[in-house]
């Protein structure tokens, strides 16, 4: 009887072994994924946000140096297709087609959208009012809000 139950007690306890192991490689696979969803797609709402600060892709700075983002832009879009939302990806989409319509297009309501899925992703809450953006050029003149 003794042999028996120590059978029991080892099958249980193997059992309970991988039913912890199974829960805790799904858990951390799922933390993985957030936390590379979230890099990615803060980096494109940072690329996006530093696009709309500077009203340009393509520029001269104000020390003149050229700022050409294009690379960042394309792949911060590429990023939205691949780890945003429908909605996130429509709006990349838009804004795609804009450009390539007329060479300029409006990133607001994309990265309002990327706003929103991060801070409720980090379990924040959501902000109702549009944010204000400081641009300091490196001049004499004081900082410009925008």
């Amino acid at each position: 009887m003794e042999l028996a139950e120590l059978i029991v007690t080892v099958v249980v306890a193997a059992l309970g072994w991988v039913a912890v192991h199974a829960f805790n490689s799904r858990r951390d696979a799922r933390a993985k994924h957030l936390e590379v969803r979230l890099k990615i797609l803060a980096d494109a709402y940072t690329t996006f946000v530093r696009v709309g600060i500077d009203g340009t892709i393509i520029g001269r700075g104000a020390d003149g140096q050229l700022r050409d983002r294009a690379s960042e832009v394309e792949a911060a879009i590429a990023m939205v297709h691949l780890y945003g939302t429908a909605k996130q990806s429509k709006a990349a989409s838009e804004y795609a087609a804009e450009c390539a319509a007329s060479g300029k297009g409006s990133l607001q309501p994309l990265v309002e959208l990327l706003r929103g899925d991060l801070r409720a992703l980090l379990k924040l809450e959501q902000l109702e009012e549009a944010p204000t953006f400081l641009r300091i050029e490196r001049t004499t003149a004081p900082p410009k809000l925008s």
